[in-house]
């Protein structure tokens, strides 16, 4: 937030978080289950790294996300020399 009076909307329950202001809406919620612990997931290490530009990834992935299903919830990514499918 760049001004130090601008007014902020909270609404909170029990199991999820909005907050809004002039400029931005973050909503949270709490997620229930059980779930794999990210440490046996996603290595400790990699020798790969990819850089490319976030806007049109996160953009790419919006268009993804319409659509999966209830039951993929998910984005496989392929990647090959300079390309990223």
């Amino acid at each position: 937030m760049a001004d130090d009076n601008e007014q902020v909307c909270l609404a909170l329950r029990s199991n999820d978080l909005l907050v809004k202001s002039a400029h931005s809406t973050i909503y949270s919620r709490l997620v229930e289950g059980r779930f794999p612990r990210y440490q046996d997931v996603i290595p400790a290490s990699s020798s790969v790294a990819v850089e490319l530009v976030a806007g049109p990834f996160h953009s790419a992935v919006r268009q993804a996300q319409i659509v999966t299903s209830e039951e993929s919830r998910g984005v496989d990514f392929a990647f090959t020399s300079g390309l990223l499918r």
